[in-house]
């Protein structure tokens, strides 16, 4: 929660209008994951190209995410 939004819950009032830098609701765990699958499927979407390699930490959380996930794209995960 960005200190703005964080201020105003606290306090019990409604945020105003700003630019809120929260993007991503769940644990920052799963943040990579989450995003790499999401542009994943978007670049699938768009342009029609299936990822076949992907430069990482080898997080195992985003294999997992990502492995499973291929199977409803119909690709492989390296």
């Amino acid at each position: 929660m960005c200190k703005i939004c964080n201020l105003a819950e606290n306090n019990k009032l409604p945020a105003p209008v700003h630019v809120c830098v929260k993007n991503y609701e769940g644990s920052s765990k799963r943040m990579e994951a989450t995003m790499t699958l999401e542009l994943t499927i978007q670049v699938k979407r768009q342009c029609g190209f299936i990822v076949g390699f992907i430069v990482a930490d080898d997080d195992s959380s985003m294999r997992a995410t990502l492995k499973h996930s291929y199977k409803h794209l119909s690709a492989t995960m390296p």
